[in-house]
């Protein structure tokens, strides 16, 4: 079995939608409870918050993840915050 890895992405403050009253602390709940109750291990831990959660580090943590996490490790990320959909996709 390999290692838990974590991604945690908590987003209150935004520059052009309403802010979100609990994106922030719910991530961190989420992050508490993965810590405390599961096989998760702080050392594997990355995170991002408000204005640290932005394009630019949100890849360059997915890029160190991806030179991290090992063949048999599983990697939980979560986001919570504003969605937007750009509508690139078109499935038919």
């Amino acid at each position: 079995m390999g290692d838990q890895w974590i991604f945690v992405i908590g987003i209150d403050t935004y520059i052009h939608w309403p802010r979100l009253e609990t994106a922030v602390s719910d991530a961190q709940s989420v992050r508490d409870v993965l810590l405390s109750q599961y096989y998760f291990d702080k050392d594997h831990l990355f995170e991002l918050y408000d204005e640290q959660a932005t394009r630019k580090n949100i890849l360059a943590k997915l890029r160190r993840l991806a030179q991290n996490v090992g063949q048999d490790d599983s990697l939980l990320i979560f986001y919570a915050g504003h969605g937007h959909y750009k509508g690139l996709f078109v499935i038919k």
